[in-house]
């Protein structure tokens, strides 16, 4: 069996979105998904959205009725994660249908000890419409030459080139900081 992967998934007024972003995570190659998800005091009619997106599905949902902030949202998520990995994804995001898959399928090529893996994302509109690429701005903006490869460690301390939502980490990793 594969390993399980964790996905928290956190919505803050994200009522448009949340239908496809949820779809684009429901439909995933990968097999072995835990569905974590946080509503952090929308005020948009999210968290009722959710509620009937999943009401067939067995999936962890907690509603905040004031918002927390992104960081302790996403905490109270990590603690409730039982996967081996764990993928941050805002609920006004899209997965395409192989992201988790590549992305277990890479960690199982790379040494134990790595912690993270990334990737690209394009920026979409409203109407999935791409609008831009992640990679193709950090390099036109010039806060990155070469997106990093390897240890990234201190690179991510001094700058910002990762897409958050767009990468999966192994919870041992977050363990042995002392983050949960």
């Amino acid at each position: 069996m594969r390993p399980l992967v964790s996905v928290i998934c956190i919505s803050f007024n994200h009522a448009l979105y949340i239908e496809e972003a949820l779809k684009s995570v429901f439909e995933q190659s990968y097999p072995n998904i835990e569905v974590i998800i946080l509503d952090d005091g929308s005020g948009d009619g999210s968290a009722e959205v959710i509620r009937t997106l999943i009401s067939d599905k067995k999936i962890s949902f907690i509603h905040h009725q004031t918002n927390l902030g992104y960081t302790k949202t996403f905490n109270q998520g990590l603690a409730l994660a039982t996967g081996e990995f764990v993928i941050d994804f805002a609920l006004d995001d899209v997965m395409l249908p192989n992201f988790m898959a590549s992305g277990i399928d890479r960690f199982e090529k790379e040494p134990v000890s790595t912690g993270v893996v990334y990737s690209n994302a394009d920026y979409i509109d409203a109407n999935s419409k791409v609008i831009g690429n992640h990679k193709e701005i950090l390099l036109k903006k010039k806060l990155v030459s070469e997106l990093p490869d390897g240890n990234v460690f201190e690179q991510v301390i001094r700058r910002y080139f990762i897409c958050t939502p767009h990468y999966d980490y192994q919870k041992t990793s977050v363990r042995s900081l002392g983050w949960i």
